[in-house]
C-alpha cells in the first residue's frame, strides 16, 4: 500500500479490458482505496461484444467513489455506453476532459461504432486522423491521451507526456521521444482467467507545465483476494 501522498502529487489508476468481469471493478475498488487514487482512468472494453450489462456490474461501477474516465474499446457497443454514462462517478469520454486540474484527451475506439470488435485497420487509420486532428488544433498538448489500441497510440510518441492503452491484455510501461506509454493490462483476467488481473497506478507530479508522471506501479494478482505482486517503473521526466 502507498503511502506519504505529497501534496502536489496526483494518483491515477489506469486499467482497461474488464470484460463483464464484476470482480475485475472489486479489485479497482481496492486498489483506488489502498494507493489513495484520485481518479480512474480506463482505456476500454469494460463490456464484450455488446453484452447486456448485469446489475453486478453496475452496482460494482457505481461503488468507486472517486471520478472514473471511461474511454470506449473495440468491444464495447453502441448503447453501451450510454448505459454506463451518469453510473456513479462515471464519465464515458469522447474528446478533452479536465478532472483535478489533470486534462486528459479520450478517443473512442472505431470498433465501438459497430456491431463487431473485429480490428478494421482503414478504421485505425481513421482514429489516428482524428487524435492528429484535435491535437493540432491545441496550443498545447493535453497531459494524458487515451485510446484503446497501442497501434494507434505509437503514433503520437513525442506529442504528449502521458499516453494510456489497454486491448493487448499485456502490461508494460514504454518510454520514447520523452512519452510514457502505459498499457494496465486486463483488469478482468480477459474473463477467462487465463490472464492475471492488472492495473496500473500512476504518479503524476504538477511541475513546469503542469502534471507529468514520475513513476508507474503496475500491480498484478492472478485472483481477487490473493497475493499481489507491484512493478515500479521510474519514468524520465524530460517530457514533452
Amino acid at each position: 500500500m502507498a503511502t506519504g501522498k505529497e501534496e502536489k502529487e496526483i494518483r491515477i489508476l489506469a486499467v482497461s479490458d474488464i470484460h463483464n468481469n464484476p470482480q475485475a471493478l472489486e479489485f479497482v475498488e481496492r486498489v483506488v482505496a489502498g494507493f489513495d487514487v484520485d481518479m480512474v482512468v480506463d482505456a476500454g472494453d469494460m463490456t464484450d461484444w455488446g453484452a447486456t450489462l448485469d446489475g453486478l456490474l453496475v452496482a460494482a461501477v457505481e461503488r468507486i467513489p472517486v471520478p472514473y474516465l471511461l474511454v470506449a474499446g473495440n468491444h464495447e457497443a453502441p448503447g453501451t455506453m450510454d448505459a454506463l454514462a451518469g453510473k456513479g462517478m462515471v464519465q464515458v469520454v469522447d474528446g478533452l476532459v479536465e478532472v483535478r486540474g489533470v486534462s486528459v484527451l479520450g478517443i473512442p475506439d472505431p470498433g465501438s461504432w459497430s456491431l463487431s470488435p473485429a480490428v478494421k485497420v482503414p478504421l485505425l487509420e481513421q482514429q489516428r486522423k482524428e487524435v492528429e486532428g484535435r491535437l493540432s488544433a491545441r496550443s498545447s498538448p493535453p497531459h494524458i491521451l487515451v485510446v484503446h489500441n497501442p497501434r494507434v497510440a505509437s503514433t503520437f510518441a513525442g506529442q504528449v507526456p502521458l499516453i494510456v492503452t489497454g486491448h493487448t491484455h499485456t502490461a508494460g510501461v514504454c518510454q520514447t521521444g520523452g512519452t510514457a506509454m502505459i498499457n494496465p493490462g486486463t483488469a478482468g483476467a480477459a474473463r477467462r482467467g487465463l490472464d492475471p488481473h492488472g492495473v496500473a497506478v500512476i504518479y503524476l507530479t504538477r511541475a513546469g507545465q503542469g502534471p507529468a508522471p514520475e513513476a508507474v506501479d503496475l500491480i498484478s494478482v492472478t485472483g481477487i483476494g490473493a497475493t499481489f505482486t507491484v512493478q515500479h517503473v521510474l519514468v524520465d521526466r524530460a517530457g514533452p
